[in-house]
Formats: C-alpha cells, sequence, structure tokens
C-alpha cells in the first residue's frame, strides 16, 4: 500500500488569502478603537453662533459665557478643563448668562478633578479629548449626583471647541 500523495494548492494562491485575512484584522481593529469616537460624533452636536440644540433641550450663551468656555478649552489642551455654567430655563431652554471655572484639584487628558459646582448651577461642563464625546460611567454617576440636588442641572461634555454632548 502506498501512501497516498495530497496535493499543496499553488504558492500564489497563499499572498491573497494572507492579503485577506490581515485586511479584515485591520478592519476589525479599526471598529473597536473607533466606534466609540464615530458614536460620540453622532450624539453630540456643534454650535451655531451662540446656541446648541440637542433634541431634549436648547443651550443658548450669553454675556461672551461661549468665548470664555473656548479661550479656557484651548488654552488646556493638554488636560481636561471643568467649568460650571448658570443662568436661567425657560421651557427647554437654557440661557447660560455666566460661567465659573472651579479650582483643579487633579486633571490630565483623560480626568478632571475639581471643587464641586455650587448648588444653583444648571450645567456641570467639563472636556473630554478630542471628538470623544461619550460620557463615562463616572459621568452618569456624577449627573446623578448633581440631580438629586438640583433635578434641572445637566451635564455636558465639551470634546472639540465647538462640539458638546449634552448628559
Amino acid at each position: 500500500m502506498e501512501p497516498e500523495l495530497v496535493e499543496l494548492p499553488p504558492p500564489w494562491y497563499h499572498k491573497p488569502l494572507i492579503i485577506t485575512g490581515a485586511f479584515f484584522v485591520i478592519l476589525l481593529v479599526a471598529s473597536i478603537t473607533f466606534s466609540q469616537t464615530i458614536e460620540g460624533i453622532v450624539q453630540s452636536k456643534t454650535i451655531t453662533q451662540d446656541h446648541i440644540i440637542f433634541p431634549s433641550a436648547t443651550i443658548i450663551f450669553q454675556n461672551a459665557t461661549l468665548e470664555q468656555l473656548q479661550q479656557e478649552y484651548l488654552s488646556n489642551q493638554n488636560r481636561e478643563i471643568k467649568a460650571c455654567l448658570f443662568g436661567t430655563i425657560k421651557d427647554s431652554n437654557y440661557y447660560m448668562a455666566r460661567l465659573e471655572f472651579p479650582r483643579v484639584l487633579q486633571a490630565n487628558a483623560i480626568h478632571v478633578q475639581s471643587i464641586s459646582c455650587s448648588e444653583d448651577v444648571l450645567i456641570d461642563l467639563h472636556s473630554h479629548p478630542i471628538n470623544s464625546c461619550l460620557a463615562s460611567d463616572v459621568d452618569i454617576a456624577t449627573l446623578k449626583d448633581i440631580q438629586a440636588q438640583s433635578p434641572q442641572a445637566r451635564m455636558m461634555i465639551m470634546c472639540s471647541k465647538t462640539r458638546f454632548a449634552l448628559v
């Protein structure tokens, strides 16, 4: 009994198979890596002049509050920033008349820890790295604590000079 010869595929057959496999691995890694960024961009809004329209609320910046916020953001691109926005609410419109930057205790590119905003804050804002607009579990927990004291308060994430997400 002679051993059966197995015919191997030609050498050119391996190259397209390896290239196709590598392409799918790269595609998988890219989708995992960028899916949160894409989702954050979809859920966030870009400011138009002095206001941002979200499905549940419109944020209107007054008295140069937007310019102050953008300047703080641009001056601290190496770390997250924190701001407390104050004003009035009429229907679902939040009129932001002033802001404060609380003392920052610790901050880096992905985290900020600061003195809390006062109880009359309407929007507790902090920044995230560029185009990373999704709220973290810590953000959600912080918002629940804020709303326990002030139910009308909201949280906003600034993820570029002109892009914001409302939590």
